[in-house]
């Protein structure tokens, strides 16, 4: 059985799919969204192995998503553009992240994979 991962991204529609092709190509099941919003919804109908979520801030529907997915236990990986600073981990982490890569998450894909493996061994 395939592992299934949630896959959200709201800013550019080639890096949701660029990153939902390598996670097919790596053996797994992917869902989209394309905002928090959505992600909310496919949340309510079905529980993801984990969730990779490309946010610029922690706010709004955001902590929605970390709320459900922490409810649900659900690991999050979460790619950001501010860097994963100290700070932004910081606040990552307290909005219910499990883990924050720097965006493009696909171009280290070593890193990437090894997160995922990690995230959803259980």
């Amino acid at each position: 059985m395939k592992k299934k991962v949630l896959v959200v991204e709201s800013l550019s529609p080639e890096v949701l799919e660029t990153v939902e092709a390598v996670l097919k190509v790596w053996g797994y099941e992917t869902i989209s969204a394309t905002d928090a919003a959505e992600a909310c919804k496919v949340l309510e109908e079905v529980s993801p192995h984990l969730i990779i979520a490309c946010f610029d801030r922690v706010e709004g529907d955001f902590q929605r998503v970390m709320d459900m997915a922490k409810k649900l236990s659900i690991p999050t990986l979460i790619s950001t553009l501010d860097g994963v600073t100290p700070g932004i981990l910081q606040e990552l982490k307290r909005s219910g992240a499990t883990e924050a890569l720097l965006e493009p998450i696909f171009l280290n894909r070593h890193a990437l994979r090894r997160t995922i493996e990690q995230l959803t061994a259980a």
